[in-house]
């Protein structure tokens, strides 16, 4: 293969370990996660270390696949596992198990599948420089807290501004629908629409209309008519 394109496989293979290496900023999430659902700092980070310690026996399980079916299958299938366990982790509110599982147990299996591929195919496409090739791999990974850090720091910002703004939307509504119902005019109408519904409902409750079938037909209604309009409604063809 020509030196050129192997670059080209390197560079591919460092922009998935900085994506993998977005696991090292979950640092970001304990507190917040720890004010929103009540846990602890200790039991937030517990899902960090679940995700690195299935990474240690994923990457060597991977290692082993990789051997047998191809590096493709096996970082696409580390990729998918990770994407899957971060999006299952949102569903984790106030289910700390269920972060455990999703973002520990599945993440950490995308992770050491993920992290196997590029750090023993380079070596193999770069037999002259196998110390780089593997020092830029690694680095990598650790790159993934550098650059997911901050922007999770800035997601989490723009989340709570964004309910600090609902919140307020909502009390200003209220507090002016709460200000004009307090008007004169405003009681004035609601007082106007009170006195009409309950002229019509006194108003049905004097004329009842019984339809066919309806069990307030008595049963001289049905055998000689009432004299009502409504009769010929109560009355069954023979």
């Amino acid at each position: 293969m020509k030196a050129g394109n192997r670059w080209v496989i390197a560079i591919a293979g460092v922009f998935l370990q900085i994506a993998l290496g977005a696991v090292y900023a979950w640092s970001v999430f304990r507190i917040p996660l720890s004010k929103q659902f009540g846990w602890s700092i200790s039991e937030v980070t517990f899902t960090f270390t679940i995700s690195i310690f299935v990474l240690g026996f994923a990457a060597f399980f991977g290692g082993l696949w990789m051997n047998k079916k191809g590096p493709r299958i096996v970082a696409l299938t580390g990729a998918t596992l990770y994407g899957l366990g971060v999006f299952l982790a949102s569903f984790s509110a106030n289910k700390l198990w269920w972060l455990y599982l999703s973002y520990g147990f599945i993440g950490g299996l995308g992770l050491g599948f993920g992290y196997i591929v590029p750090v023993a195919v380079l070596v193999k496409w770069f037999p002259d420089r196998r110390g780089l090739i593997t020092g830029i791999a690694v680095g990598g990974f650790g790159a993934g807290a550098l650059i997911t850090a901050p922007v999770a720091s800035r997601l989490i910002s723009a989340r709570r501004l964004a309910a600090r703004g609902l919140d307020a939307y909502v009390k200003r509504s209220v507090a002016a629908s709460c200000a004009r119902f307090r008007s004169p005019r405003s009681a004035q109408d609601l007082a106007m629409v009170g006195a009409l519904v309950n002229s019509v409902s006194q108003y049905l409750s004097r004329h009842r209309c019984d339809f066919p079938g309806s069990s307030n037909i008595s049963g001289a209604d049905r055998s000689h008519g009432s004299g009502r309009w409504w009769d010929g409604w109560s009355r069954q063809p023979r």
